[in-house]
């Protein structure tokens, strides 16, 4: 079991989410428990204090990710202002992707969400006979900064893919890459982005990437 303390310990600072589908062992390790003192993550967690960071769960349970243990410090918050603004074109891609995903998965009309299976098919046909559907898959990929790598429709919907699943959003069921499965990921994306929406209070700014949270309520969401 020190193994997979150190392994938790190496995902969660490494910006990864643990959850039932992007880390199961790991998953099963941090929700459970080996003696009757303190549960593993407990554990986990008194590590982390140590080098000023704490476990954190998304809102809806299902997701486990590292945050700072201290985020008044003013140091703290400049970081996060500069994420935000880094990131605000990824998250505009991703608030696009969502909204795309609904509109044609054809698995569930909700908006896209942990657990959900996604099939690739499904995508490519609605990019296929749709105009605007093509016009958003590649406005998706530009955000993403695939725009100039893929020629044909089939490698613009594969690479735009391929980033969620690289970025931990997606992960594979089966060798071909053409059913997906939704990771906790998305859980922590709609916290972030309500956390955006109640910025103004902490006094951070956040232009661009409140402009993706305006058009995610807007669609319908939230």
């Amino acid at each position: 079991m020190a193994e997979k303390f150190q392994l938790c310990v190496e995902a969660l600072l490494n910006d990864k989410v643990i959850c039932e589908y992007s880390e199961p062992e790991l998953y099963r390790y941090i929700t459970g428990r080996e003696d009757i003192v303190e549960s593993n993550l407990d554990k986990v967690n008194n590590y982390l204090r140590l080098i000023g960071r704490k476990v954190q769960q998304t809102s809806d349970g299902n997701g486990y990710y590292c945050v700072v243990s201290n985020f008044s410090d003013g140091e703290v918050q400049r970081s996060v202002r500069a994420f935000i603004k880094e990131s605000s074109q990824i998250m505009r891609g991703l608030v696009q992707f969502l909204v795309f995903a609904r509109d044609n998965n054809q698995e569930n009309a909700a908006p896209l969400c942990y657990g959900e299976t996604l099939r690739f098919q499904n995508l490519l046909s609605a990019v296929e006979v749709s105009e605007n559907n093509r016009r958003k898959l590649y406005e998706i990929a530009e955000a993403f900064g695939k725009g100039q790598n893929s020629a044909t429709l089939v490698n613009t919907l594969k690479s735009v893919f391929k980033f969620l699943t690289d970025s931990g959003y997606l992960v594979p069921l089966n060798e071909d890459n053409i059913v997906f499965k939704a990771t906790a990921k998305w859980s922590l994306l709609y916290d972030m982005l309500e956390f955006i929406a109640q910025a103004e209070s902490m006094n951070i700014e956040t232009d661009s990437a409140q402009t993706s949270m305006e058009n995610a309520v807007q669609l319908e969401l939230f």
